[in-house]
């Protein structure tokens, strides 16, 4: 009687008793047995069985198989997987997932903050993580002014631990930028949107705030900075630019649940001049706010500056539940833009002329106002750099605008306006885990001589409610009656979880504080209070935000307000903290 071995059998066996153990199995193309767990994407699975259109390829060799496993495996963090032939299948066993445990750099330094670089942690240890490791660190390297240092990483499969070992280089400050120019512009042009200076420490976030700058002003298509590291002195940088076409035409489309439905349209010719002058035709459209207009940047001097002179012609109509107004405003201004440290300055001083009408609301029928505007900016860098998902640094905004009788104007009136936002890191994770916001703003007009409350127009009264300030009453449903207040105080905390959840879901919990007067710089007693909370995700379409709250009175002794105390819920496709 014949002999049979039964240990093909018992493989077998202990295989499927394996793969019951980890619930289920997938077999592809009736060879390649593998846990359901891994998810094979088409692509891999073409390489594996082949297609009709190859069918040399469906039966490849079992040990070229194993090499396309080991491949597709290690991308997914398995690095120590087994393989068992049976029956003519392959039986892929993926072994351990391994993960990203620790980050170290030799030689050590503290300024490199590897602990506050939470990201990779836990995460599966694969090339593609490696990768961004990779690019972080040398972005780290180059914010400490290293901007070609030279490195390798190792990464033990068992353990997950990640091994940085660098060379810094030279510590750069930025000497000199070649290229850059631009077909009938004058050579420097450009240099007026650079965060940077020439004797600078080489630093890649004002490198990319430079070309970001550019970019958003359309004078090019696009542009980008590189230090060269190997062909020219340390302190090299290389600009690159696609010029393009100076005209461009541009649309955008929005929603939120105060105005329904936006849409936006630009023309802009970005070199009008040799200096690159701007000629900008914009209309905004929504349920609440029609606006058009007409600006014009001319840089007048006869070589690159950031000096020019703004001017602009608006035609504005608001629709509001307290007032229906009409404006036509036009101004001009000598203005001035720079970078000093670590802060980007914009300031305007000039005349403007605006014509307001009023349709509704307790405000004068017309007004004409001759006034002297003041604008000062303030903007950090790192809030510059971060604005697209905010997240650190602050800026602060200043106006002011003055009108007398005696001259053209109806009525004297003094303007002030205060508005200012700052974003915290908290504990400067990176990427950021909890980002704590406030922003705030004091607002007041003060009649001149001859000039009562009665005599101003709608657009310099105040409000409160709604998605610019306290979300927990509707909007600009405060105070509650008559056409504004002359002062208002407004300020708003929230706090918001970054990068924990899937999608990148962010949610937030906030509240609102408000102060309206009847006076100038005076605020009556009655306080305003709107705790909330709410979701935001940065979509690929735009940043997305929802919120719901609830409006609260203190000191109302006369119960003003009681009926506009409810919750309010709102929705905005476009907006951000």
């Amino acid at each position: 009687m014949p002999r049979v071995s039964l240990r093909p059998y018992i493989k077998l066996v202990i295989l499927q008793f394996f793969f019951v153990a980890n619930l289920s199995a997938e077999t592809i193309c009736n060879r390649f047995v593998t846990p359901d767990q891994i998810k094979w994407t088409t692509s891999e699975k073409r390489t594996l069985c082949g297609s009709n259109d190859t069918p040399s390829w469906q039966n490849i060799p079992f040990n070229q198989a194993e090499f396309f496993f080991r491949s597709f495996l290690q991308s997914r963090g398995y690095h120590s997987p087994s393989f068992e032939e049976v029956d003519d299948k392959l039986f892929v066993k993926p072994g351990k997932l391994t993960e990203v445990s620790q980050l170290r750099a030799y030689p050590e330094r503290a300024d490199l903050d590897l602990d506050k670089y939470w990201f990779p942690i836990g995460r599966p240890l694969t090339p593609s993580q490696l990768n961004e490791i990779e690019k972080w660190f040398a972005f780290k390297l180059g914010r400490l002014g290293y901007a070609c240092p030279k490195f390798s990483m190792t990464a033990d499969k068992d353990s997950g631990e990640v091994l940085i070992q660098y060379d810094a280089g030279a510590h750069w400050t930025i000497d000199e930028v070649e290229g850059g120019s631009i077909p009938q512009v004058e050579d420097g042009t450009l240099d007026r949107y650079e965060a940077f200076s020439i004797g600078d420490a080489y630093d890649p976030i004002l490198l990319e705030i430079s070309a970001t700058r550019i970019k958003e002003s359309q004078t090019v298509i696009n542009t980008q900075y590189s230090p060269e590291c190997a062909e020219k002195p340390a302190g090299t940088i290389r600009q690159t630019t696609l010029p393009g076409e100076p005209r461009l035409l541009s649309f955008g489309f929005g929603f939120d649940s105060e105005n329904l439905f936006i849409a936006k349209g630009t023309w802009r010719n970005s070199r009008l001049s040799r200096s690159a002058s701007m000629l900008e035709v914009s209309g905004t459209l929504s349920y609440r706010q029609q606006r058009f207009v007409t600006s014009y940047d001319w840089y007048y001097l006869p070589y690159p500056t950031s000096h020019y002179i703004k001017s602009y012609f608006q035609v504005e109509r608001e629709f509001e539940p307290n007032y229906e107004a009409r404006t036509i405003k036009t101004g001009m201004a000598p203005a001035y833009q720079t970078d000093w440290s670590d802060l980007k300055l914009d300031m305007y001083l000039g005349p403007s002329l605006s014509f307001e009408s009023t349709q509704r609301g307790e405000a004068p029928a017309s007004t004409r106002l001759l006034s002297m505007d003041l604008g000062f900016n303030i903007m950090d860098h790192m809030y510059e750099y971060y604005l697209v998902n905010p997240q650190t640094g602050y800026q602060v905004n200043l106006f002011g605008s003055f009108s007398n009788k005696s001259v053209v104007s109806d009525v004297s009136i003094s303007h002030y306006k205060l508005d200012f936002t700052y974003l915290w890191n908290i504990l400067n994770y990176d990427p950021s885990i909890w980002v704590l916001g406030f922003r705030g703003s004091y607002v007041t007009t003060q009649p001149g001589k001859g000039t009562d409350a009665t005599d101003v127009p709608a657009s310099l009264k105040q409000f409160l409610g709604g998605s610019e300030d306290m979300r927990g009453f509707a909007r600009k449903n405060l105070p509650s009656e008559g056409t504004g207040s002359l002062t208002r105080a407004y300020l708003g905390m929230e706090l918001r979880l970054n990068n924990k959840l899937p999608w990148n879901l962010q949610p937030l919990v906030f509240v609102d504080y408000g102060q309206l007067g009847d006076l100038a710089f005076e605020l009556d007693p009655i306080k305003f209070y709107s705790p909330g909370i709410g979701m935001r995700w940065q979509s690929p379409i735009g940043t997305v935000r929802v919120s719901a709250a609830h409006g609260y009175v203190a000191d109302d002794k006369l119960e003003l307000y009681k009926d506009r105390t409810d919750m309010q819920y709102y929705f905005s496709l476009g907006e951000q903290f």
